[in-house]
């Protein structure tokens, strides 16, 4: 304990601060410093010893003060008082933690100090803690540029119903994590998004809830205009891979189980030439792919229009890339690097026109089929507005199926007046949600989609299984075919 106090009497000698004795009364030093340092002496014994040039000090001092003329520097000016008092107390306090002087308090005399550097202590301790030293300080890394996603565990009975309605009680449980994306196309000329994201598991199923910032519905998907000379695909570089304009809305979601904090060269390279001996891309913006084989790259991608709000949703990966074709060798269409489409989506939906190489789609395309009453059709557009910024109308259907349609015909053909728009996206199959393995369903209000959606947690490989440590990355995409947001920090869910 340490206690400071300080002369009644202006123009005296200060007092000095001195530890608290055995009883704790304040030992100080006064004007009989030789009496008072004899009775600490005493109560502290030998260890007295190394204080005495201190005290000596201070002594020298008061008495030095005592029998100063009053146009002394020390007389004259206090300050040099408290600049010494200041001193002793520093040299005070670095005592107390001195392990020397520690040593001396109990033995009376200071052990020997080692002659032996630290390293030769032993080479094998010394890398020991510096490697768990290394460990430690990866590991706060690593968390500190993850964020969590807590999944909450819920009875099978309360599991929320895919319908892409929010109010479900599972989701008021659930925690919400906020990921902020950005470096997209579109979105209201921001190119940003936030992405609301909660889940929950019954043991079997896990279930996400994601919303995000979308200022348009978009379901306008690739549409075919007739026109003098026949059909035209509207659109804006797709024949390049990067429809920006005439697009569904999609959102996609990546998951797996390796530890990749930052995502890097493990499922992207970017730039027109991103695989040294493979073709570049069209767009000039990279390719997805997987950097060694046998990583797990699970890629779920919600299409609007192509089976989206009727229950299915895509489940790609990414892989190593794969080998070229001649034309994409050629440039005349875009090399897709790593991404592997799910192989069902071909027998579920697609375009209504055959592909076409660069800049093919400048010229009229065949449409694979027509409507069989273009009218009802037409209506099921709801109001047309081929501004690609326009969004369309709740309940509108910018796609057609085969039981409202024909193979193409000349004849149908000539039925359908010119300026008729029809779909460019078909469905070939019916109810789509009983083929899926990752079911949902989704809504769109108030400048907001809002995305339900559920997959078992067990899977074998390529799939991914989810878990504690699964990581997770999210993206949106407004009415664009691979212009996308990103964000870097990935979620890592941890299921309780």
């Amino acid at each position: 304990m340490w206690a400071v106090r300080h002369h009644g009497v202006h123009g005296t000698a200060p007092f000095f601060i001195f530890p608290k004795d055995a009883y704790g009364s304040n030992v100080v030093q006064s004007h009989d410093a030789p009496a008072t340092l004899s009775r600490y002496r005493a109560r502290q014994g030998a260890s007295i010893a190394s204080d005495t040039t201190e005290l000596s000090i201070i002594d020298l001092v008061q008495r030095r003060e005592l029998t100063m003329s009053s146009n002394s520097i020390f007389a004259r000016r206090s300050r040099w008082r408290r600049r010494l008092r200041c001193k002793l107390l520093r040299r005070r306090i670095s005592g107390i933690f001195d392990p020397l002087r520690i040593a001396r308090g109990v033995t009376g005399h200071a052990p020997a100090r080692s002659q032996q550097p630290a390293s030769s202590v032993g080479p094998l301790l010394v890398g020991v803690v510096a490697g768990i030293a290394g460990v430690a300080l990866i590991m706060t890394w690593s968390r500190a540029v993850e964020d969590t996603l807590y999944v909450r565990r819920i009875d099978k009975a309360d599991a929320p119903i895919l319908d892409g309605d929010a109010p479900d009680a599972a989701w008021r449980s659930a925690k919400p994590t906020i990921v902020v994306t950005g470096f997209g196309g579109n979105l209201g000329g921001k190119g940003n998004s936030t992405v609301e994201i909660r889940a929950v598991h019954d043991g079997k199923r896990i279930y996400f809830r994601f919303t995000w910032d979308d200022p348009t519905r978009s379901l306008k998907h690739l549409p075919l205009v007739k026109r003098e000379d026949g059909w035209h695909v509207l659109h804006d570089r797709y024949d390049r891979a990067d429809e920006r304009s005439f697009f569904e809305d999609k959102f996609s979601v990546l998951i797996t189980n390796q530890p990749i904090v930052i995502p890097g060269d493990h499922t992207y390279r970017g730039g027109p030439t991103p695989i040294a001996d493979k073709p570049g891309t069209l767009s000039q913006r990279g390719l997805h792919l997987t950097s060694a084989p046998g990583l797990a790259m699970e890629v779920w991608q919600w299409k609007a229009s192509s089976g989206g709000l009727l229950g299915w949703i895509d489940k790609d990966r990414f892989d190593l890339p794969a080998d070229p074709t001649r034309a994409q060798s050629a440039g005349e269409v875009p090399y897709r690097g790593g991404y592997i489409q799910d192989a069902r989506a071909a027998s579920l939906y697609g375009d209504n026109f055959e592909a076409q190489s660069l800049s093919g789609y400048e010229r009229p395309v065949r449409p694979k089929r027509l409507p069989t009453d273009w009218r009802a059709t037409y209506a099921a557009l709801g109001k047309v507005d081929l501004e690609p910024d326009q969004g369309d109308a709740e309940g509108s259907r910018w796609w057609m199926t085969l039981a409202e349609s024909e193979p193409y015909s000349p004849d149908l053909d000539a039925r359908i007046p010119v300026g008729v728009v029809i779909p460019g996206s078909l469905i070939f199959a019916e109810d789509l949600a009983q083929w899926a393995d990752v079911k949902g369903a989704a809504r769109w209000g108030v400048g907001k989609w809002t995305l339900e959606l559920a997959r078992r947690l067990d899977a074998e490989h390529p799939d991914v299984p989810i878990g504690s440590n699964t990581r997770m990355w999210v993206a949106v995409f407004d009415h664009a075919q691979t212009y996308h947001t990103r964000h870097i920090r990935p979620l890592r869910l941890e299921l309780q």
